[in-house]
């Protein structure tokens, strides 16, 4: 049974907010309404002495620097000339502005971007360049050498607005901000300061790469209360990057003064991010002085982890004792399913409500529209800090998923280090109720794990070998997938040995899991608030002719662990069928914000009336992507070009009570075709784009993280 209000009385959360505008008042955003100087001009040295300048163009800003004949040097693998220049610009272009340019007095090079060269097949035109982030390579007819001088010209992002809210968009942080680079300083005017407290957080990013042994110099960041330094934070020459949360307690005694905020030092993205100013007795989780009642709200999303991985979904082995205790002291959703079978669109239905073609989620080159209606934007407008620490990748900026986020920390490293970073924002509480959405790959490829795990597991699990020269194997035997295709016995024992490198992470993670709910519970966090568990989609080891994810929409690859523990939730098994696209309204109800209509989904802690959910492959073209539907037990899948469920053309049809491993039927049943025809109505609303569509902003650093994963 769940016993607080904000989950019983649903009408009043339909009919209202979920603050009340004293409440709102507490906190003032100072990076609401302003809009950086996108008119700047600034010199800066490079570390190997190169004059780098900062230009305004067109209501954009632009990096230059010239090269000169020396810098190029013929490259005869490449048959083209390249110049070294470690310039980081940051953000794509929007349309109608050009991202690079190479250009002299009577020379103009055309720009070659990343995403032309795969169907180029790698070959660059000739008088065409391409700068990487490293170096400019520039492709010329044979015999012809570079120009005496050229000017390289690269578009740099300073964020966007977005109602009224000015969001910084680096490589790693965005969300919103005041963006300030060294040499400027930003005047917000006066403001109230009597006993109230300032929070934020600063953030840095190179812009030029440091050379050994040097780096950008001293950065400083400053803020004033009228004529008096309020706060200084120094960074030592050397550092590559930075994030740092702070706080200004002002006092009883502090005069209304303008504050002003300035940087100084080397060219770099600098910003003073989630800058609040709010109340400075906040109490702690437990219990806040004025009273408050919503609660705070983590969930921890486990990149590609089945649902058996954990005994309550069929696991045979006792790698998650963890997770395994928190699906008996809370809410479990016994029948739950992915709406795709790769990251992007997943995450993206479970954010913004909709099936992934609804929003244009289909591919790896597409992204999350604008005008798509998250539910954290519905958080954070009314009163949530909202906060985000992925693995990044396609959990990114790139693809759209940091809208209605104040903070947003994508990084590709380790489990460690992610948790590291959630337990930096929680540190940096300013009172308000908190939405903290958590990240992690540790059980995506390449499958990794430490030494003493491994160690561990011997006995257990014989890991043996590595995973990249597992994977070198497996990919020498020149397989292909195919539904339903035997593997030989070689390709079975090196699935099998590459499973069990996927079940040492799966040990992992439950471990990173423990530590992070004993942390949650050391806060006092879940004395109100909740934990949910999930992932985006599982893991295939060869049941149906595959490897890995982003193939036909089975069960192993849509099944996912789904529970939420916390608050007064008593444990409870949940038979009814329940979907990722079920987390937006879900979350709605939790944070009582008001649903928006748009949404497929229903809230978890309201499943009872029959439906059916339907999952996509969203990859590739749709004569050969899949889709199923899901009505009670039964589950047909069939392909995603219309004329496939208009003719009832079915490449499977399977009842999951009798058949939960979907085994190759040759009959299809009555009852599939009718439940294709039953619903076709239904799956031409949801092939059809709410939303114009937006390309995710990639580039080649972009691809080569996309690549490392498997994508």
């Amino acid at each position: 049974m769940i016993g607080r209000p904000a989950l019983v009385a649903l009408p009043l959360v339909l009919t209202g907010c979920g603050a009340e505008t004293g409440d709102l008042a507490r906190w003032e955003h100072l990076a609401r309404g302003h809009v950086p100087d996108r008119s700047a001009r600034l010199s800066f040295e490079a570390p190997d002495g190169r004059e780098v300048r900062l230009v305004p163009d067109g209501g954009h800003l632009r990096i230059e620097t010239e090269l000169v004949r020396a810098d190029w040097v013929y490259k005869a693998g490449l048959d083209a000339w390249a110049a070294v220049v470690d310039i980081r610009p940051h953000g794509k272009a929007p349309a109608g502005v050009e991202e690079q340019r190479l250009t002299g007095e009577s020379d103009s090079f055309r720009y070659f971007p990343p995403r032309e060269m795969k169907a180029s097949g790698g070959v660059v035109p000739s008088d065409s360049f391409l700068f990487t982030g490293t170096g400019c390579f520039l492709r010329l007819d044979a015999g012809s050498e570079p120009p005496e001088r050229l000017n390289l010209s690269l578009y740099t992002g300073r964020g966007r607005e977005r109602d009224g809210v000015w969001l910084d968009e680096g490589r790693r942080f965005s969300g919103e901000s005041l963006s300030v680079w060294p040499g400027e300083g930003v005047s917000l005017g006066e403001r109230e300061l009597e006993a109230r407290t300032l929070r934020f957080a600063t953030t840095l990013e190179p812009a030029l790469a440091p050379l050994e042994g040097s780096g950008l110099g001293e950065v400083v960041f400053r803020i004033r209360a009228g004529d008096r330094v309020v706060f200084e934070y120094r960074l030592e020459d050397g550092v590559e990057e930075d994030y740092r949360w702070h706080e200004v307690d002002f006092g009883p005694d502090a005069q209304r003064s303008e504050l002003s905020f300035e940087v100084e030092g080397g060219m770099a993205y600098t910003a003073f991010h989630a800058p609040v100013l709010g109340p400075e007795d906040i109490g702690d989780y437990r219990e806040r002085p004025w009273g408050e009642d919503r609660p705070d709200i983590v969930l921890f999303l486990a990149d590609t982890f089945r649902a058996d991985n954990l005994r309550a979904y069929g696991a045979e082995h006792d790698l998650t004792p963890h997770l395994d205790r928190a699906a008996r002291d809370g809410w479990l959703w016994e029948r739950a399913w992915s709406v795709s079978t790769y990251t992007f669109p997943s995450h993206a239905s479970l954010f913004a409500g909709l099936y992934p073609h609804q929003l244009g989620a289909v591919g790896t080159g597409r992204a999350l529209p604008d005008a798509a209606s998250s539910v954290v934007e519905a958080m954070a407008r009314e009163g949530y800090r909202t906060g985000a620490i992925t693995d990044s990748a396609m959990v990114s900026r790139n693809y759209g998923l940091d809208q209605g986020f104040e903070w947003f920390d994508e990084r590709l490293i380790d489990l460690d280090s992610t948790l590291e970073r959630a337990r930096d924002f929680l540190d940096a509480d300013d009172g308000r109720p908190v939405f903290l959405f958590v990240h992690t790959y540790r059980t995506h490829t390449p499958f990794h794990a430490s030494a003493e795990t491994l160690e561990e597991l011997r006995d257990v699990l014989g890991v043996e070998s590595d995973f990249e020269t597992l994977e070198r194997a497996r990919l020498a035997l020149n397989s292909t997938d195919a539904d339903w295709r035997e593997f030989t016995a070689e390709e079975e024992a090196l699935v099998e040995r590459l499973r069990r490198h996927y079940l040492a992470g799966v040990l992992e993670l439950d471990r990173g899991f423990g530590a992070w709910r004993s942390e949650l519970d050391s806060r006092g966090l879940l004395e109100r608030g909740y934990l949910l568990f999930t992932s985006d989609h599982g893991e295939e080891f060869g049941e149906h002719g595959h490897v890995y994810h982003t193939g036909p929409v089975w069960d192993c690859e849509l099944r996912v662990p789904l529970l939420a523990i916390g608050g007064d939730l008593e444990p409870r098994r949940v038979s009814h069928p329940s979907s990722l696209v079920d987390l937006a309204p879900t979350l709605a109800q939790l944070s009582r914000v008001a649903p928006d209509p748009a949404w497929v989904g229903e809230s978890l802690f309201q499943l009872g009336r029959p439906r059916t959910l339907f999952a996509f492959q969203a990859w590739g073209e749709p004569e050969e992507s899949t889709l199923a539907l899901i009505q009670g037990g039964r589950k047909v899948i069939t392909y995603e070009v219309s004329q496939a469920w208009q003719e009832g053309r079915i490449l499977g049809a399977f009842d999951l009570g009798q058949d939960p491993g979907e085994e190759r039927t040759e009959d299809v049943p009555d009852w599939a075709i009718e439940l294709l025809e039953s619903h076709a109505a239904t799956l031409e609303d949801l092939f059809r784009p709410r939303y114009g569509s937006l390309d995710a902003r990639l580039d080649g650093t972009d691809l080569q993280d996309l690549k490392h994963l498997g994508y």
